[in-house]
């Protein structure tokens, strides 16, 4: 048994549900900071590329998408098992959301449908079991994948380093976000410089940022500047310490959510969840980035509280 299979055990399905949703989600966001700081996936280091045909796929995804295409045809067959199970959990998400969304007067689930529908958490379990168990390729499975690599280095770089991580960090896409910093969106383009600072290199951003200097709005243009040695969605350009805000933000919005649904962890369980993915995906007893359990569990409750004050705010303003 897994040990985030035996973190789900005893726990309310939904509140765990979204804990495991959201966990792996911190997980993906601190691989991707490693990938942006080292430009290197799958062990594989991306070399600097030709700049002017790097800034040119941010207007044009399909030569990327493409790529990528092409390489995850390599282990087709287990991308699809994968993608039939992220389905099933879905699906179920779906139906929390229509019986959360009926009218009071109505029982949210009745007890016929509470024994139909699966237990939420364990789907997404299943989802990282089969993650896992997908991890361990034979030599000559991983000899063609670093042929395809090299061979689409430029476009499967740009799909690893920026296309992907855009929408893990962002949620948009990187033409929409590359568009508003060319309207001047200083918050856009410190976000895209975080995300690839080679784009400072780009003539039409760097029009813009010098554009900032010269209308003399001196705090702007500092704080672009120096976004290229920042990384994304944290003020931080060490990673460890990126890594642990990722990971405390996201145990934080975590502990807001049990507690709305009145199911609250207490505060070791959120720490002993990213323990268990790390045991299961690295092997090991605790989460490294986790160095200080006392202080990393006093985090998730000051910053619980600003997430908690987010959907107050949010609610008023419906």
């Amino acid at each position: 048994m897994l040990a985030i299979e035996k973190w789900v055990q005893h726990k309310d399905p939904t509140a765990a549900f979204f804990a495991l949703e959201l966990a792996m989600v911190a997980r993906e966001q601190c691989e991707a900071l490693l990938a942006i700081k080292e430009r290197r996936v799958y062990g594989h280091m991306f070399a600097l590329p030709d700049l002017p045909s790097w800034f040119s796929l941010y207007l044009t995804p399909r030569k990327v998408l493409r790529a990528y295409a092409r390489f995850i045809s390599l282990s087709e067959g287990s991308d699809k098992e994968n993608y039939l199970l992220q389905r099933k959990v879905h699906k179920h998400l779906k139906n929390i959301t229509k019986y959360g969304s009926e009218k009071k007067s109505t029982p949210v689930v009745s007890n016929k449908t509470k024994k139909d529908l699966p237990n939420p958490a364990l789907l997404v379990a299943d989802v990282i079991k089969h993650q896992i168990s997908s991890a361990t390729i034979d030599p000559e499975q991983k000899k063609k994948i670093f042929e395809r690599i090299t061979d689409d280095d430029l476009p499967l770089g740009f799909y690893h380093l920026v296309y992907l991580t855009c929408y893990l960090f962002y949620q948009i896409s990187p033409a929409e976000l590359y568009r508003k910093a060319l309207e001047r969106d200083v918050a856009a383009i410190e976000n895209l410089l975080k995300l690839d600072p080679l784009m400072i290199h780009d003539p039409a951003i760097g029009y813009q940022i010098q554009t900032l200097r010269l209308q003399g709005k001196q705090n702007d243009y500092e704080k672009v500047i120096d976004a290229v040695n920042k990384l994304p969605t944290t003020s931080y350009s060490d990673i460890s310490k990126a890594r642990l805000s990722v990971k405390s933000d996201y145990g934080a919005l975590i502990a807001a959510i049990a507690e709305a649904l009145r199911k609250p962890f207490e505060w070791p369980e959120i720490r002993r969840l990213y323990d268990a993915l790390a045991k299961d995906f690295d092997g090991t007893e605790i989460d490294p980035d986790i160095k200080s359990p006392e202080s990393f569990d006093k985090t998730i409750k000051t910053k619980m509280v600003e997430w908690q004050n987010k959907f107050q705010l949010s609610e008023k303003q419906k």
